[in-house]
């Protein structure tokens, strides 16, 4: 199976917490895969942003284990367009805010 990065689609739900910032479902196009998680990092990424992005995990009862596993090159790719859409999503939304103020 090839995946068109650029096709991929992403719905942000923002956390309020102090390092977790969101949750993100990724579609592919005929399936979803939600749990990927949008944390504050001390360390700049790869893209100059200080964020780290986790994918979906589940606890077995001897720590945590990844659901997905994507070949590297692909998931570099795919890290990249959720850095991109989650930077819009926020902007996006703190011009709703800032218009939801000037409004009142």
């Amino acid at each position: 199976m090839k995946i068109d990065v650029e096709k991929l689609k992403f719905k942000i739900r923002l956390i309020e917490d102090k390092k977790w910032k969101a949750i993100v479902t990724i579609d592919f196009g005929d399936f979803n895969i939600k749990g990927y998680r949008v944390w504050d990092s001390e360390f700049m990424g790869k893209h100059g942003e200080y964020l780290w992005i986790t994918p979906p995990v589940y606890n077995s009862g001897f720590g945590f284990k990844s659901i997905v596993y994507i070949k590297k090159y692909v998931w570099e790719e795919i890290e990249k367009e959720l850095v991109k859409a989650y930077l819009l999503y926020l902007s996006e939304t703190a011009e709703e805010r800032m218009k939801g103020l000037s409004n009142s």
